[in-house]
């Protein structure tokens, strides 16, 4: 058999695979009707608070743009190599606003319908919670420095609204 291209060596050493990413990885499904599911590492900072289920924001395309998905699965390892694996951005949502039953409804519904499980589920979930409209937030504040330091800065302070925060900080245990 003749060779299409007689200048090359008949067998070019393969290149040995890339290795596959290891460390904590999310499968997103993306709001933006791609019809696969992505994996994105997690950063240290969230690896103890993403679950199944919930919205995070995560870089799409080569400009990185930032887009929403919802959690599919948390794994150990991606097949895909360290090299084309991203980091995610955010966590949009702290909760779980797709329970194991909705991701099983919407799953079907993506098959029987033959679309994307990401619009599925950007449809299944409706759009005053995505928008977290009725919900009340706390954010909590505790001190980062010791008491004998924030007691120096509140007596250094003159302003009366940051002297009161640091007053009321004073008072916490």
């Amino acid at each position: 058999m003749t060779s299409l291209f007689p200048d090359l060596p008949p067998d070019l050493p393969a290149e040995p695979p890339a290795p596959a990413h290891t460390g904590p990885v999310v499968s997103v499904a993306l709001e933006d009707s791609l019809d696969k599911l992505l994996d994105y590492a997690i950063p240290p900072r969230f690896v103890s608070h993403v679950i199944p289920g919930q919205r995070v924001r995560v870089p799409l395309g080569r400009r990185n743009r930032p887009t929403f998905g919802f959690v599919v699965a948390v794994k150990d390892s991606s097949d895909f190599s360290s090299a084309r694996i991203k980091p995610m951005i955010d966590i949009e949502d702290e909760r779980a606003l797709v329970t194991p039953g909705l991701l099983a409804l919407a799953r079907w519904m993506s098959r029987y319908y033959v679309a994307p499980l990401g619009s599925v589920l950007d449809n299944v979930i409706p759009s005053a919670v995505k928008k977290r409209v009725g919900l009340g937030y706390v954010h909590r504040v505790r001190i980062a420095k010791p008491q004998a330091e924030i007691q120096a800065i509140f007596e250094k302070t003159k302003s009366p609204k940051r002297k009161s925060v640091l007053a009321r900080l004073l008072q916490v245990p």
